[in-house]
């Protein structure tokens, strides 16, 4: 099993997944509760038909043949998607730096949109308008100073370097300059290619793994042997239980594949999760009308689950419209009294100063 990609392998799948530019976005799939970070994009292309990409954050993705099994109700995030970029055209499609961060560029009558897809821990999925404001997200999230929420800028993680687009030199430079203890470290945390690359990296070079204190000219010889990893041919490959891009000097034999994505998804992680029938034995109550008022509590707590779930799910699906009434609500509030703010907003809703809250109606949405 296998649950979360490399940059190295980004980089990789990125070229493959090009196959997607082109494409119209169709649907997107979302699971419910413990699966609300397993997401499916379907894509249709002239005279290829339909495309998928299965997306189980916080680290993985591939193209799948077959669509996996959902609720017949899509998630959230997957109606706002289906609502506001449905039929929108790829016009592009790139990993960001060297990062395990996955951007399309959208388009349709609305202008452009960027749905990114950010696979490194904790993982989530964001929608962009043009000037890279955040539509709409997975989930909002906080990490330090860097916020990902709703109407905020799009913050992409800070890049330490960026192996993909240096030039032997400066890779040369930045292996040079490393405090680690031996080169094999140096390559895999200082240029972001993790154990199994950097361990391939050098091996191809010639140098032993555990060095530290190499030549110039042997640095230059790794710092070439990592550069040339970026420009391989596509020959996927699963050794070991591992999915490879390229067949690796370090593990030979193994089962090809015809794409990266084929590979990955025999190796993909579970993702609907097994229940076991086998329930613990309960004590009878001596009581039959303690059962009854506590069945008659169970099934008032799942209806009141179930009404604000739907709640949460039909503002996602009306983040525009909801945001730009609350933002007049605030805008007409600086000048005039709530009073006069409540007349001029009663056809669209009810205004409750004094607890703090606007009722608004929201209509059902076909999925």
């Amino acid at each position: 099993m296998k649950d979360s990609l490399s940059s190295l392998e980004l980089h990789y799948l990125v070229r493959e997944l090009q196959a997607l530019v082109g494409a119209r976005f169709d649907k997107a799939y979302q699971g419910m509760g413990d699966r609300k970070r397993d997401v499916t994009l379907q894509f249709q292309k002239k005279d290829e038909g339909r495309k998928l990409l299965h997306v189980m954050l916080p680290g993985f993705l591939c193209a799948v043949e077959e669509k996996p099994s959902y609720d017949v109700t899509p998630g959230p995030f997957a109606v706002f998607l289906r609502k506001h970029v449905g039929n929108a055209r790829v016009i592009g499609l790139r990993q960001r730096s060297f990062d395990r961060i996955l951007e399309f560029v959208l388009e349709n009558k609305d202008g452009q949109f960027f749905l990114i897809l950010e696979l490194l821990p904790p993982g989530n999925a964001l929608l962009l308008n043009k000037d890279g404001k955040v539509i709409n997200l997975l989930e909002p999230q906080r990490h330090g100073q860097r916020v990902l929420r709703g109407g905020v800028v799009y913050e992409p993680p800070p890049v330490m370097f960026d192996t993909k687009t240096a030039n032997v030199n400066e890779v040369a430079e930045r292996l040079f300059a490393t405090t680690k203890d031996s080169i094999v470290k140096a390559v895999a945390s200082d240029l972001g290619l993790g154990g199994e690359y950097a361990e391939e990296a050098c091996a191809r070079a010639g140098i032993d793994k555990l060095r530290k204190d190499l030549t110039k000219v042997e640095v230059a010889t790794v710092a070439q042997a990592v550069k040339d990893l970026f420009e391989l041919d596509l020959a996927p490959v699963v050794v070991d239980g591992c999915a490879y891009p390229f067949t690796l000097e370090l593990k030979a034999g193994g089962t090809t594949f015809d794409s990266f994505s084929a590979a990955l998804a025999t190796l993909a992680p579970e993702t609907v999760a097994v229940v076991s029938k086998e329930q613990p034995k309960r004590q009878k109550l001596k009581s039959g009308d303690v059962v009854k008022q506590q069945e008659a509590a169970h099934r008032a707590l799942l209806t009141a689950a179930d009404e604000n779930q739907r709640k949460a799910e039909l503002i996602y699906e009306h983040y525009q419209e909801v945001s730009q009434l609350l933002a007049a609500i605030t805008e007409a509030r600086k000048k005039r009294t709530w009073q006069q703010v409540k007349e001029e907003f009663k056809d669209r809703a009810v205004i409750d100063e004094e607890k703090g809250t606007v009722t608004i109606d929201l209509p059902e949405t076909s999925t």
